[in-house]
């Protein structure tokens, strides 16, 4: 996936999110989207999964994912952009790519 930045800031985080049980995409496609879905996300891109917790209704998935943004945002606000995504559980570490 090539991405084209003018201004913008590009990040990998670590962090969990809960998928429902009845989600149509497989369970990283359907995290992706969802974090997509934040305030200041242009993309997000899957780097690797690190696993996953069944449960009742839904599943945690451990996700490394590589983030890009439209404009130039600080750390804190990639962590609380995350953070306030659909179906975030916790962000475990958010850092810049040089």
């Amino acid at each position: 996936m090539v991405t084209t930045q003018r201004q913008g800031t590009t990040w990998t985080a670590r962090l969990a999110v809960r998928i429902p049980r009845d989600g149509g995409d497989d369970i990283t496609s359907d995290a992706t989207r969802r974090l997509q879905r934040a305030s200041a996300i242009s993309s997000v891109e899957l780097v690797e999964l690190h696993g996953i917790e069944p449960a009742l209704a839904a599943t945690i998935t451990h996700l490394e994912i590589r983030i890009s943004t439209a404009k130039s945002i600080s750390k804190e606000d990639v962590r609380n952009c995350l953070e306030s995504a659909a179906g975030t559980e916790r962000v475990e570490h958010v850092g810049a790519v040089e």
